[in-house]
Order: structure tokens, then C-alpha cells, then sequence
């Protein structure tokens, strides 16, 4: 309190901004903290942009007497600046336990009903004891202590949460005072928009932080491409979405986030409140009135969406946006000004609805992941503004040389074959637009099979070679090798674990079975395809993903070609890894993954030569392998 008080009084100003320049105004202060003394000094809330010189007014050797300085932050930038080491600790919401305590002491007596109604107000809350205050002081305020408070008051504060906390309600001031300071302290108002937006997505839902940044963009929240990543991650630095899992010292990228129940209610309301989204849940419209922009469906029948069909307010024809999750599909194609698409988990896709989804010609973004839908039909072509398409896991097998040339797409990805131009005319076409103009930048991923590689012409050979080495834009790219047709690759991923777990039964030493001129013609045809189309590009790769499946290959030594990529991931490779003057120079390379190699922790050595390494990565699926190779990691020294 001492401190504290001549703090204040040397400064002239109790709050944070003011004291800032107190270490340059208090010599006596500073002459107090070098005085042979313990502390313990707490610095609460420290806000980004300061210009605390903490460590300048602190003896260098201040931790060495126990002494201790904590300071509390809603921003990980700013932790991150002002800790020792890795000493941050992240706080967490608390336990269920916890918060039904917390929200029930002003309440004399609950019984099992009252409990019961609770549900949601604990599950909104989400262990956030700012919030729980705030409905435990409401619902004692009302008078409604004991026996007199009943079910239905519980369920009507667990259903309009984010309403009371943004209206009037003084019991919830706090509350609404701290959330109207994070919006506020948001720099520019595409950040606030990406912040609306992502309430579209159900309560705890783990969001993909690039599927976001698609959607953004192709929405039109933000115009550029690199601004949409800015704003994530300044959502993501001031702690508006939580990345999940929590951020750790093995990578800085974070590939998923969520978004804290209390801050999705209150996003729900800034967004009703701009007219940006509309939302359907349990077949109950919430709406603000105005025309429908953009749809989010959560947990509703198609019974439920037709219904509210019926209602005048209910009008899609100027939908630009439609989200749906665990819902049943709806007819949405008199929506001709439809850009976003996402209809990931729906069932239902037949013949019919495929044919209006690709009839929606101004369609930027296009999710059917986990849909069955089993082909994309020619007239995809149609979708000259297309940015992303994901077909994954669903039973498209084929891909149509039409999507590769279409203008726009800038993200591919699935798991199929490439019908590409049988003419020469055709392949002369197709090489000069992924040339000139394609815009192609993410594909994962083209399927390549034993029967393309053994072709009768060259072109047929490495044909999956073309999509590497002549499109321009291309930064990241996804292989995988079948032995068999497109259709039997479960059986055939099945039955190479099965030989992969039966090999690593026998004895290291055997003699290895002699092998097929297919096998190594394959494999010769492989490799070479890839690292000389690697080596020819005129723009550097950035990620590249190879899954070899059966096919055996030496694809481990040819690594030190791709100096320019940032991230491998290799599985069911094999061979001798480069000598060590060759993996130096991979500097580039941040993140290798290694799966099923079959290489020893001694092979493996070689890898601390690869000086940049950040994250590495390896896995084996052989039963006891760890256990009878690698007892060598502790002499690791990356």
C-alpha cells in the first residue's frame, strides 16, 4: 500500500496510462526496489501497445532472491514480451462444481427443478465467473430468492444470456463494461467484422482457422487475402478466440480456434444488431428484421426451415451466405446470389441437388466435406468466380479437367484422380493456363496410380507431374499413391498396415525380397517425376505431402532437392537420409513430418543437422518399433 501510494502521488494519476511514465518521474521509488528486499509486485491487466520498461528498473539478478513479479494480460503478445523463459501460465474457466457454487450463493435454496432450468446458464457461461456473478446477482435482485424462483425464470436467462448482457441490466454492468472494452480495444472495423462473423459457428465448435479465412474472403468481410490472416490473428492475440489445442513451444501456427461461449453471445448480438447474420436454431428464427444476408441453420429439421419458408420475413432471395451444422438440408437454389456454401456433414446430395448447387454461378466458396455426394458434374464450369472447393471425405473419385481450369480457384482439396486431355492440343491448353493463369495455390490432393505410372506414353506417366511443375501459383501440394483404382483405396490403405505391421515381425537383418522390374520402374518413374518437376519450377513450393502407400521407393534421398519448401510430411517412405552437408542447407525447412519410414532413432540422427527445424514430427505404425530401435533420443542435440 506504501508503494502503491507514493506510486500515485509522485505521478499525479491512479490509472494505468498515466502511471506509465513513473519509472522516469520516481527516482525514490526506483531507489526503494533496489534496496536488498524480497517482492512480490503484481501488475494487473496490462494492455497491448504499452511502455512499461519493467525490467530496466529491476536489479538484472532480482529472481535470484526468490523475488517475484507477475503481471496478468488478455494479450498473449504482450505475455509473451514480458515473460522469464516460458514462464506464462494460462488461465482456466472454472469446473462445473465451481460455477454452480459461485452461481448459487446469493440463492438460499435450489432445488432439483431449479437445477435443472440452470443447464444453460452453466453451459453459456462456461466457467467465467465475471459472468456467473452477473446472473446470480440478477436473479437475487428480482427478488426471486428460494422457493419463489422457479425453472422457467432460469431457462428464460440461460436463452436471452447475450440480450441481458448487453441491455440495461445493472446486475450485468460489469459484465457489459468488460466485453464493450475488448470490442473497443479492436483496431479497425475488419477485425470487428471477423469477430461478428465467427459466431456462425455452434457454441464450442473447433474452427479452422484457414476455412475461416476463406469464408472471410470470399464473403467480402475483408477485401485482402493477407488482411483476413491480420485479423485472426490480432482476434486470436487478444484472447476473442482461443486456440485450441493451447498454444504450446512446438508450433507458433495455430490451425484451429474457439470461440468462448460468453463471447459468441455477445457476438450474436453484434452481429443481429448489424444485420450481418441470421440464425436458425432448433427450427427458431432469431432475427433483427431487414433483408436475410447471410443463414446459419444449427440443430433443425427440414420440417422446421420450411415452416419458416412460409413467413414473408423469411425471404432467401438475397442470400449471399449459407452455414448449416447438423441440420437437414433445405431447397436454398432460388438463392441466385449465393457466394458462400458451406454444407459440410449433410446428407442428402442427390442427382438433383448437385445440379443446382453448380448452377449458383456466382458460388466463391463451396464446402461438401463429409456430404455424399459422389461426382462433380461438367457444368462446374459455370463457376467462373469459384475460390475454394472441398470435397473431402465424400466419394468423389474423379476430378473434371474443368475445375483446374477454372480462373478463380485458388484451393482444391479432396482425394482424386485427374481426367486430364487425352489430345495434344488439349495438354498444350492445359499447360499454357496453369502457366499464365491459373491461380491455384493449395491443392491436397491428386491421386496417382501404378497403372498412370506404367502408361504407354510419357505424357500418361507424368501426367501428375504437370499439376507441380507448370502451375505458377502453387504453394502447397497433397499426393497420394495407389496401387489399385481410386474406388479400393480403403482396402488397399487397410492392407499396407497389415503388411506394414506382418514386416516388422521378421528379423531387421533378412534378406529383402527381391523386387518386380515393375516395381522399380514405378518407383524410378516416381521419384524422378517429382524431384525434376520440384527442381524446373520458376516459383518455389512451399508444403509438400506424398503418402507412397505400398509403393516402394527411395524418395528419402532425393530430400536436399526441395531446399526451398518450409514443411515435409513423408509416409511410407524409405531409403538413406542425405549426409549432413547436404541437410545444412535446407534452411527453409521449418516442420518435417515422418510417418511409417521404418528408420531407426541412429538413422534418424542425421536430422539435428537440419539447423532451422522447428517442429519435427514421426510416427510409426509397426508394433514394438519404438521399443526395440529407439533408445538413442536422449543423445539428440537439435
Amino acid at each position: 500500500q506504501a508503494l502503491a501510494s507514493e506510486s500515485w502521488e509522485s505521478d499525479g494519476c491512479p490509472h494505468c496510462h498515466g502511471c506509465a511514465q513513473l519509472y522516469y518521474r520516481t527516482p525514490s521509488l526506483e531507489e526503494r526496489w533496489r534496496r536488498p528486499s524480497r517482492y512480490l509486485l503484481f501488475i494487473d491487466d496490462m494492455p497491448k501497445g504499452s511502455e512499461w520498461r519493467i525490467h530496466d528498473i529491476f536489479p538484472s539478478d532480482m529472481g535470484s532472491d526468490g523475488s517475484r513479479i507477475v503481471v496478468t494480460t488478455s494479450v498473449h503478445s504482450v505475455a509473451a514480451s514480458y515473460s522469464s523463459g516460458n514462464h506464462l501460465f494460462t488461465m482456466r474457466s472454472l469446473d462445473k462444481t465451481t460455477s454452480e457454487n459461485l452461481l448459487w450463493k446469493n440463492i438460499l435454496e435450489a432445488s432439483p427443478a431449479i437445477r435443472n432450468g440452470s443447464e444453460t446458464i452453466l453451459q453459456k457461461c462456461d466457467g467465467l465467473p465475471l459472468a456467473l456473478n452477473g446472473v446470480s446477482d440478477y436473479l437475487s435482485s428480482k427478488g426471486v430468492r428460494g422457493s419463489l424462483l422457479t425453472e422457467s425464470c432460469c431457462e428464460e436467462v440461460g436463452k436471452h444470456l447475450g440480450k441481458f448482457m448487453t441491455g440495461n441490466e445493472r446486475a450485468f454492468g460489469k459484465m457489459r463494461r468488460a466485453l464493450i472494452r475488448c470490442y473497443d480495444c479492436l483496431p479497425n472495423y475488419d477485425v470487428k467484422s471477423c469477430l461478428a462473423y465467427t459466431c456462425i459457428f455452434p457454441t464450442r465448435h473447433q474452427i479452422n482457422v484457414m476455412q475461416l479465412a476463406r469464408k472471410l474472403f470470399a464473403e467480402g468481410l475483408v477485401q485482402e487475402n493477407i488482411a483476413v490472416h491480420d485479423c485472426l490473428s490480432t482476434l486470436i492475440d487478444m484472447s476473442m478466440l482461443e486456440p485450441t489445442p493451447l498454444r504450446s513451444s512446438l508450433s507458433n501456427t495455430t490451425k484451429r480456434c474457439e470461440l468462448h461461449n460468453v463471447m459468441r453471445e455477445f457476438a450474436i448480438q453484434k452481429a443481429l444488431s448489424r444485420h450481418l447474420v441470421t440464425f436458425v436454431t432448433r427450427d427458431e428464427l432469431l432475427h433483427e428484421g431487414g433483408r436475410i444476408r447471410r443463414l446459419s441453420v444449427h440443430h433443425s429439421s427440414k420440417a422446421g426451415c420450411e415452416a419458416l419458408a412460409k413467413q414473408k420475413q423469411f425471404s432467401l432471395s438475397s442470400l449471399r451466405s449459407f452455414t448449416t451444422f447438423n441440420s437437414e438440408l433445405f431447397d436454398f437454389k432460388s438463392s441466385n446470389l449465393l457466394r458462400v456454401l458451406d454444407l459440410e456433414g449433410c446428407k442428402g446430395l442427390d442427382d438433383g441437388v448437385v445440379k443446382d448447387i453448380f448452377n449458383l454461378v456466382f458460388l466463391r466458396f463451396i464446402c461438401l466435406r463429409n456430404t455424399d455426394i459422389t461426382r462433380i458434374p461438367k457444368r462446374v464450369r459455370k463457376l467462373l468466380h469459384l475460390e475454394t472447393l472441398d470435397v473431402r471425405e465424400t466419394q468423389v473419385n474423379t476430378l473434371p479437367l474443368e475445375v483446374i481450369m477454372l480462373p478463380e480457384l485458388g484451393s482444391l482439396f479432396g482425394m482424386f484422380e485427374l481426367q486430364l486431355p487425352t489430345d495434344t492440343a488439349g495438354m498444350q491448353k492445359l499447360v499454357k493456363f496453369l502457366k499464365d493463369d491459373s491461380k491455384l495455390h493449395a491443392f491436397g490432393g491428386l491421386v496417382i496410380t501404378k497403372a498412370q505410372l506404367q502408361g504407354s506414353s510419357m505424357a500418361e506417366k507424368q501426367a501428375f507431374a504437370i499439376i507441380i511443375k507448370e502451375a505458377k501459383s502453387l504453394r502447397k501440394v497433397k499426393f497420394w499413391y495407389k496401387a489399385s483404382a481410386v474406388f479400393q483405396r480403403k482396402k488397399v490403405w487397410v492392407k499396407s498396415l497389415f503388411d506394414a505391421a506382418a514386416s516388422a515381425s521378421q528379423p531387421q537383418d533378412d534378406a529383402a525380397a527381391p523386387r518386380s522390374q515393375d516395381s522399380e520402374a514405378t518407383d524410378s518413374v516416381l521419384a524422378a517425376s517429382l524431384t525434376s518437376s520440384i527442381g524446373k519450377r520458376t516459383v518455389e513450393l512451399r508444403s509438400l505431402s506424398i503418402d507412397f502407400g505400398v509403393l516402394e521407393n527411395e524418395f528419402l534421398g532425393s530430400i536436399e532437392v526441395l531446399v526451398s519448401l518450409k514443411s515435409i510430411k513423408l509416409r511410407q517412405t524409405s531409403g538413406t537420409l542425405p549426409d549432413p552437408a547436404k541437410l545444412r542447407v535446407m534452411r527453409s525447412l521449418i516442420k518435417l513430418h515422418l510417418v511409417s519410414t521404418g528408420l531407426t532413432s541412429e538413422q534418424l540422427e542425421v536430422l539435428q543437422h537440419l539447423e532451422c527445424l522447428e517442429l519435427f514430427r514421426i510416427k510409426e505404425d509397426r508394433p514394438g518399433f519404438w521399443w526395440k530401435y529407439c533408445n538413442t533420443w536422449n543423445a539428440w542435440n537439435f
